[in-house]
């Protein structure tokens, strides 16, 4: 896993912004390079999971009551919680159900993502090994030139 820390002296999210780009592009330049299965491999394992996690923990519980385990104050405060959220069930409900639609459609996002990133990193893995039987090919080539020219050579001097 890869964790990338950005640090600003304001708040300005275009600073935050550039920053974030900035680190990104170091991080993207300290891959040796797109033939690096090892890598590519490991980050798409790690990604599965993560969206699988994040599949599963979309949904958020409005009604969800914050226990407190102060011993004379808790429960009076748990009683006030359900009270006050009996009051504004009609205000806050819509927008917890739209926090609950967009982590939805995040972590469904995320999901496909994680699987389009594998399908590329199968498909790297594949390019490398075509890489590495061309690499093959070309070095028999280059011998087989020398054998010719060795050949060639040979004849030369006979004739």
């Amino acid at each position: 896993m890869s964790v990338i820390e950005i640090d600003s002296p304001n708040d300005d999210i275009e600073d935050v912004m550039h920053a974030v780009g900035e680190a990104v592009e170091s991080w993207e330049r300290a891959f040796a390079s797109p033939g690096d299965r090892v890598r590519t491999m490991g980050a798409r394992d790690d990604l599965r999971q993560r969206a699988s996690l994040l599949r599963h923990q979309w949904r958020v519980d409005g009604n969800a009551i914050i226990h407190s385990s102060r011993p004379r104050l808790g429960p009076w405060l748990v009683r006030f919680q359900r009270f006050v959220r009996r009051l504004t069930w009609w205000f806050v409900d819509p927008v917890i159900q739209q926090i609950g639609m967009f982590q939805r459609n995040s972590a469904r996002v995320i999901d496909g993502l994680a699987q389009e990133h594998g399908q590329l990193a199968n498909r790297v893995g594949d390019l490398g090994e075509l890489c590495d039987q061309l690499q093959a090919l070309e070095a028999r080539l280059a011998q087989l030139e020398q054998r010719i020219e060795a050949a060639e050579g040979t004849k030369a001097r006979e004739g």
